[in-house]
């Protein structure tokens, strides 16, 4: 085994190992090689890169899971439905909120952070600042930072690609949804058009594009409150006309294209002279992606200028490359607005220059440094750049880190430490040494141009994608995410700090020892530690790896922690804590599908009944059941949709039950996701024709109630007290947002929430006993609220109890009941409108049944 020892600073590409000095840290390295860039950069890469380090992914291959993971198999996503669904739900919510509902408590991380996309600021304020989260809406502070609030939860906190604040008027906010980086965006759905605030946020008016995809930026008008401009990139994996750059002159009542070069070819930057509103400069980059290539350049990508406010189009090329490019990011000096700068990136994303223009882009001259070593081969996921509003020649390059130039590109050098993946800076025109940066780590701060840097540890925009409650302290938190390692909040402290590196996923405490920690990044490098997380060995010597997940599956056996299985392609077990694994399956998958990470097994679960039986599910839609430990698998998935199964789930009450849930989204025909089986996954019964036709991610059955399941999907939390007939969205006080797992602890009855950008969220779910569901013998009529009170009619001796909706036991009384003569309870709910439940017992023979009434 590998041991390895975290040194105190660690981030998702660079991370310090005791036992290998010679790998430097990336963070570290960077200083070093802006010293000495000639010779040290190709040694230092060698070294570094030799050495088994966790790191991140390119960024495409983490978007390519979560939109694969919804897209299989037609390899598109119905995003109109989804964003249908998510208004629905919205409107919906609004008007069933009714007594009785509990509210999520948020467990955060506020520390921790996560990708920011755009950051912007009124002119005439040094304290309010607007932040644009890739998966968690919009943000807003009016205290410079100490305390902040989601402006966009009644859109479903949308990613977001701009935000455009009227400096005239900072109370007029503009944004437009979906990330344009290079990615599929960091979620699986792309935008759905461009908003408007009149009062600071507080409310939003849809002002068009909705087919647009996503927004590359928004441009107002210094002169004209009506024009606006907008650079549209269009869909990632499908060509549309939607794209381009849009111009309305009615302050966005309409649009028109008035720049469109192809389906393919989308707008990524837009600038407007403030010194002369008619001249525009705009960035075009071609970019479309296909399950298993993408075309990220062409003829149309580049810098194009209008003197006559986008009437007319000119391509500038005197001096800049002539071959197709990739994107190019754009940038003016406020000072001077015949000088511009450009970040170009050419063929397939590879760094080709940095530009400088000073006669407004009639000629071009190129920078002597080489600078690929901060955009690697994924450049065109930066590509933003800012110029110092006091000074032509200082410029600040969003890249892999932050690097400025004092003398306009002639030399570069690094700025502070702080997390990788820029993609937005500010610098103030009233204080042009305040300034802000967002990256994939969230908010940091400068009050001297980024010659030192603190990051805001108070907003919860953390992209998670499992969680799990610590078996010993449910205070003890652990999860997944984004590009920001796996995680652990320990007992009686409320920040969250970084386990291991790369992108983190399954974590599972010890019961026994909770010392004892198992955790993962990217595509199953699972990984053990004794001492909490302080020291980690690799534990995967014998597991065939040649295909696992990027959220490769690993659990427990219930009852025994020794013993966990892993599924790659097939499914491993090990019996003495990772030491050694054996293979209990052949490839369950289909097999590998064209050059993607593709035919791995997502979702495995233990029966807590019988340890011999085993439940799988695979990405490209099969699921397997062994009942003798993995020597036999059964195939069950005939008669089940051809999608990526996302959970698979045994019945902790029957043995022979089983549970499915399905990703994907329906374009013709209804597509259930959640199917039950009662005979051993002979038959499956869909449990999903109350659900919104979303993707569901998770599924948890109560171990107390046999009814009761829970379930995550892309729009939130949905709980069932009748074994799936019906649902009902569980809890207030949470965003409408993608909820990729959940985790319950049976003792302590807590429910926890893993959403994918905005940190997690937990609530008390408290037992409404066991109900039975043999109602033989039970005469009832009916439950039901009328004249302000409950009206109960059955037959014989009961004891009647009352819930709200959330489990609470609000009241209980014993009474005999007549069928003709239905009798009011004496219990008067606090409020006329609410959802109950309504539990009946019959004393004479112990059955009992369950009722769900409302007003």
């Amino acid at each position: 085994m590998e041991n390895y020892k975290l040194w105190p600073h660690t981030n998702a590409t660079g991370i310090l190992f005791q036992n290998t000095p010679i790998c430097l840290s990336l963070r570290y390295l960077r200083i070093i090689i802006m010293e000495m860039r000639p010779l040290f950069i190709l040694v230092s890469i060698l070294f570094i890169f030799s050495c088994e380090v966790p790191r991140e992914a390119p960024p495409e291959a983490l978007n390519d899971w979560f939109y694969n993971q919804r897209a299989y198999p037609s390899g598109k996503i119905n995003n109109k439905l989804y964003h249908q669904e998510k208004q629905k739900l919205l409107q919906e919510r609004i008007l069933t909120l009714r007594e009785g509902q509990q509210d999520w408590q948020p467990e955060g991380p506020k520390n921790i952070g996560g990708r920011i996309t755009d950051v912007e600021m009124p002119f005439n304020s040094m304290d309010d600042i607007w932040i644009g989260a890739a998966s968690g809406g919009a943000w807003k502070t009016t205290d410079r930072g100490l305390s902040w609030t989601e402006m966009t939860l009644d859109l479903g906190s949308p990613p977001i690609g701009d935000i455009a604040v009227r400096q005239t008027n900072p109370q007029e906010v503009w944004i437009g949804t979906g990330e344009s980086n290079g990615g599929s965006g960091s979620i699986a759905y792309e935008g759905f058009g461009i908003f408007r605030s009149r009062n600071g946020g507080q409310s939003w008016e849809n002002m068009g594009l909705e087919n647009s995809g996503s927004i590359g930026r928004i441009a107002l008008d210094p002169s004209d409150p009506f024009t606006i401009y907008v650079a549209a990139m269009g869909y990632l994996f499908e060509e549309n006309s939607e794209r381009g750059i849009f111009r309305s002159r009615d302050g966005g009542k309409t649009w028109e294209n008035i720049l469109y070069l192809g389906p393919t070819s989308g707008g990524s930057d837009i600038i407007v002279d403030p010194n002369d509103p008619d001249i525009l400069y705009a960035s075009v980059w071609e970019r479309i992606k296909f399950p298993d290539h993408k075309i990220y350049w062409g003829p149309t990508s580049g810098i194009y200028k209008s003197i006559d406010g986008g009437d007319n189009w000119t391509k500038l090329t005197n001096g800049l490359p002539k071959d197709s490019l990739c994107r190019v990011g754009i940038a003016m000096a406020p000072s001077n607005t015949q000088r511009l700068y450009a970040l170009v990136t050419g063929i397939d994303g590879v760094f080709e220059g940095f530009y400088v223009t000073s006669d407004g882009g009639q000629s071009w001259d190129k920078s002597r440094e080489d600078l690929s070593w901060n955009y690697r081969t994924a450049g065109y996921w930066y590509c933003n750049l800012t110029v110092d509003p006091d000074d032509i020649n200082t410029v600040f390059l969003c890249g892999l880190y932050m690097i400025k130039t004092e003398n306009a590109g002639q030399s570069f050098e690094g700025v502070c430490d702080m997390h990788v993946d820029q993609h937005s800076i500010f610098l103030h025109p009233m204080n042009s040494d305040f300034g802000l940066v967002g990256n994939d780590g969230g908010l940091y701060l400068t009050n001297n141009q980024f010659e030192n840097c603190v990051k805001y540890k108070n907003i919860p925009i953390t992209q998670f994608y499992t969680c799990t409650i610590d078996p010993i302290d449910d205070s003890i938190l652990y999860g997944g995410t984004q590009d920001n390692n796996p995680l652990i909040r320990r007992a009686g402290n409320d920040n969250w700090s970084k386990m291991l590196g790369g992108d983190g996923f399954v974590t599972l405490p010890d019961p026994r020892n909770n010392d004892v920690i198992y955790t993962e990044y990217q595509y199953g490098n699972l990984f053990k530690s004794t001492d909490g997380g302080r020291d980690w060995s690799r534990i995967t010597d014998g597991i065939d790896r040649e295909r696992s997940n990027w959220n490769t599956p690993f659990m427990f056996e219930p009852g025994n922690p020794d013993v966990l299985y892993f599924g790659s392609h097939k499914m491993h077990k090990t019996v003495d804590g990772g030491d050694n694994w054996s293979q209990i399956s052949e490839d369950l998958s289909n097999g590998e599908r064209r050059n993607l990470v593709f035919g791995t097994i997502t979702s495995i679960d233990v029966s807590p009944l019988d340890i011999n039986t085993i439940i799988a599910g695979t990405d490209d839609g099969n699921v397997w059941i062994t009942r003798n430990g993995g020597t036999d698998w059964l195939k069950v998935s005939e008669n089940l949709p051809d999608r990526w199964v996302t959970s698979v789930t045994c019945d902790p009450h029957d043995g022979e039950a089983f549970f499915v849930t399905y990703s994907g989204l329906k374009w013709h025909e209804y597509l259930p996701h959640v199917f039950r089986s009662d005979d051993g996954g002979s038959n499956w019964v869909d449990l999903s024709q109350d659900l919104p036709e979303v993707p569901v991610n998770d599924l948890i059955v109560d171990p107390v109630d046999s009814r009761r399941y829970w379930i995550a999907t892309d729009l939130g939390v949905f709980e069932t007290f009748d074994g799936g007939q019906t649902w009902e969205l569980l809890g207030q006080n949470i965003p409408v947002a993608i909820v990729n797992d959940i985790d319950f602890r049976a003792d302590t009855r807590m429910l926890l929430a893993a959403t994918y950008g905005r940190s997690m969220y937990s609530i008390e779910v408290p037992p409404l006993t066991t109900l039975n569901d043999d109602h033989e013998d039970v005469e009832v009529e009916k439950v039901v609220f009328s004249n302000g009170g409950i009206h109960v009619s059955g037959k014989g001796m009961y004891k009647v109890e009352v819930y709200n909706y959330s489990g609470q036991f609000l009241y209980a009384e014993k009474t005999e009941l007549n069928v003709n003569e239905p009798k009011r309870l004496a219990y008067s709910p606090e409020t006329i409108s609410g959802v109950w439940i309504v539990v009946l017992r019959n004393l004479e023979n112990n059955s009992s049944q369950a009722f769900k009434i409302m007003q």
